[in-house]
């Protein structure tokens, strides 16, 4: 009896204390892991495409001082001039300028052509240069060729003298452009004949003495080595003058002479210096 009273006391007390209710424990929170920033390259920026500048246009070719598509003038297109030292000069060189008519008071008019240019010397200045040579000329019905000369009726020229002025040889071209030096007179005689021919002088030669009434070559005034120097020709003692034109014959051989034909002509500016 005592034994079930004493469940039912504790029971009781049970009920009205009932066991303390703990507040339960919350796992600790692991704080939140530190994000490392991540070191990235940066793109490579987009390169445009560059488009290439157009080339410059070519300049447009120089017009022929005297065309060689059309029948020339009765009358000369040939100038004549007057240096001063240190002064560029330019003439017009009509193609039938015959260079054996140099210091005669009209052109020869068995030969064909007109009157060489005349150009009177500077006093003091002895060396001559030509440092621009434009046109073409031809012989007959050819294309044409620069001062240099080419290859019309052959390409050979070898000329006689004529009177008193040298002839002139060279074995490889026709047609180029030719000086001759004068006085206040006429050599008394021809002097020697020069070859500008590969073989012989040439031409590209970087001067040239000639002497009073030898007629020599002047071409484009330009040795071609290095490009862009000029030919320097020597003023022969006692010259007052200096006459240009070209050296013409049947075939380029023989007598000088049939300047009638030819067609075109050059601009050439000269300088004379000390």
């Amino acid at each position: 009896m005592k034994r079930i009273a004493a469940v039912v006391w504790v029971a009781a007390c049970t009920y009205h204390n009932p066991k303390p209710q703990y507040a339960q424990p919350q796992p600790m929170q692991q704080p939140p892991a530190q994000q490392h920033a991540v070191a990235t390259r940066p793109a490579p920026p987009v390169q445009s495409k560059v488009q290439e500048p157009a080339p410059p246009p070519k300049p447009a070719d120089e017009p022929l001082p005297v065309p060689i598509d059309q029948d020339m003038p009765k009358q000369s297109v040939t100038t004549d001039a007057k240096l001063e030292l240190g002064a560029e000069t330019t003439i017009t060189l009509d193609a039938r300028s015959d260079i054996y008519s140099a210091g005669d008071k009209k052109a020869d008019v068995t030969r064909q052509g007109v009157m060489p240019s005349t150009i009177t010397l500077a006093k003091g200045g002895g060396i001559i240069s030509f440092p621009k040579v434009s046109g073409k000329a031809a012989c007959v019905e050819a294309a044409g060729t620069d001062a240099d000369g080419g290859d019309c009726a052959g390409g050979d020229t070898d000329l006689l003298p004529a009177g008193k002025l040298s002839g002139i040889k060279h074995h490889q071209r026709t047609m180029f452009l030719v000086g001759v030096f004068l006085g206040a007179k006429l050599p008394a005689k021809a002097p020697a004949t020069l070859d500008f021919s590969a073989e012989a002088t040439g031409t590209k030669f970087a001067k040239l003495e000639p002497v009073l009434g030898q007629v020599f070559y002047i071409g484009d005034g330009k040795p071609g080595d290095p490009p862009g120097d000029t030919h320097d020709f020597v003023v022969p003692k006692g010259a007052t003058r200096l006459c240009l034109g070209y050296a013409d014959g049947f075939g380029f051989q023989g007598t000088p002479g049939a300047y009638g034909d030819n067609k075109g002509g050059l601009s050439v500016t000269v300088l004379q210096r000390k």
